[in-house]
């Protein structure tokens, strides 16, 4: 009688995993192929669905070669007379290049180009003055210093946010004239007889430096 009922079990376990086949034949034989069904996509796979597609890999791009033509590794720029030594404002010398060559999905090829320079002051290059003056102030007793590095170092990252804002990856002169007012104003260090007066005349100072020194074009 034993025997007989593990028999049955034994039965009924074939008839049931038989019975899971064939739902499972008819299961992959209704589903649309693109999508797979739970037995294929294991075997396939190793799980129940469809792994997501992935973008074909791009190939290699070209990257040109990039060079300075000859004699443009070394520039000056003159203060006087062409040609006589003591005119030099700036030299400036090229050094090393480098290239950097990406393919986009779309097919085309976004190339970065970096230069290595050295820029040096000449006999002309010193620092010029310029005649900045505000009503009621004597100019002579109004700064005790200037802004530190560190604010010059917050003037370039505003200018370089008024640059991004403007779909720009580089900074322009009216990018930082832009920033100049708000950056520059509580960074500058007046005497005790101006202190007080520290809102008005840092306006009024910041607004002659970007009028009367020369901005580079």
């Amino acid at each position: 009688m034993g025997r007989t009922s593990r028999r049955d079990h034994a039965k009924q376990g074939w008839l049931g995993l038989g019975g899971l086949l064939v739902l499972g034949v008819l299961a992959a034989s209704g589903a649309r192929a693109e999508e797979g069904n739970i037995l294929s996509n294991i075997f396939k796979y190793g799980g129940t669905t469809v792994p997501p597609s992935q973008a074909p890999e791009l190939e290699a791009a070209y990257c040109p070669p990039v060079g300075v033509t000859e004699g443009g590794a070394a520039l000056q720029a003159m203060g006087g007379q062409a040609g006589n030594a003591a005119s030099i404002r700036t030299q400036m010398s090229l050094g090393r290049l480098a290239r950097e060559c990406t393919r986009r999905q779309d097919g085309s090829v976004s190339v970065k180009v970096g230069v290595e320079g050295r820029v040096l002051l000449g006999p002309a290059g010193a620092p010029g003055r310029f005649d900045v003056r505000i009503d009621g102030v004597d100019m002579e007793r109004l700064m005790a210093a200037g802004a530190s590095p560190r604010g010059m170092m917050t003037l370039m990252r505003a200018a370089r946010v008024v640059a991004w804002l403007d779909g720009r990856s580089h900074v322009v002169p009216d990018d930082i004239a832009h920033v100049f007012p708000a950056t520059m104003g509580h960074r500058l260090f007046f005497t005790p007889l101006y202190e007080t007066r520290r809102a008005q005349i840092a306006d009024a100072l910041a607004a002659q430096i970007l009028q009367r020194v020369p901005t580079p074009r």
